[in-house]
């Protein structure tokens, strides 16, 4: 499937003219519908990389679209980690999704959990039972402390003498290696996308592809 299957053929030349515009840094000149369809063929991409109906498409940027709806443009379900949502959004520095509400950016799993259960208390913070930062499924996301966060982190490292998923700090299962050989091999993401799904750094994922940890 590619995105020029879903657009019409005005839409297709419209974006090739935009890439023409682009091509000689006068973008401009561009016209308000090719940026619509360029718009329009990102999105369709998006989607299909997601696994997601390309037909559903709605227009970034619409001012009716509610704040879930927009959330979800960067959540892609998987079946590993008992259910982890991961985020394909942008990352902060210490590897927690990022998004914009109403022109301020904040934590994409603070803003899943509200959307799914209302207000968080002043002065608490959002935990991980899964221990993914890269995790907005609310399922997953519960209210503490930052003593129980410290705690949580106290408990996952106990185990810290035992290799692979048996280790409480392993960040992958062995079913996760297994998918992310299986999705690379599949050509449905790059290392960096799979890096950015799994909460892990690419070159982790580079060891996995070569075998050279995880070898299962």
């Amino acid at each position: 499937m590619k995105p020029y299957d879903y657009m019409s053929d005005q839409e297709i030349e419209d974006v090739r003219a935009y890439d023409r515009l682009k091509k000689a840094k006068r973008t401009k000149e561009a016209t308000p519908e090719m940026r619509a369809a360029v718009s329009k063929c990102v999105s369709i991409r998006k989607a299909i990389r997601q696994g997601r109906d390309p037909e559903a498409y709605e227009p970034y940027g619409s001012h009716d679209r509610t704040t879930e709806e927009r959330l979800f443009d960067f959540v892609a379900k998987l079946p590993v980690y008992g259910g982890c949502w991961y985020w394909r959004g942008s990352f902060n520095n210490k590897g927690y999704g990022q998004f914009k509400v109403d022109g301020k950016m904040l934590l994409a799993h603070r803003v899943s959990y509200e959307l799914a259960n209302g207000p968080i208390p002043d002065g608490r913070i959002i935990r991980h039972s899964c221990h993914n930062p890269a995790c907005v499924n609310p399922a997953h996301l519960q209210v503490g402390t930052q003593q129980d966060n410290m705690d949580d982190k106290v408990r996952a490292g106990r185990q810290a003498t035992l290799s692979g998923e048996a280790n409480g700090r392993s960040k992958l299962t062995d079913s996760a290696v297994r998918e992310i050989r299986d999705l690379h091999a599949a050509g449905r993401f790059n290392q960096r996308e799979l890096g950015e799904l799994y909460g892990v750094h690419r070159s982790h994922i580079s060891n996995i592809m070569n075998h050279r940890s995880r070898k299962l």
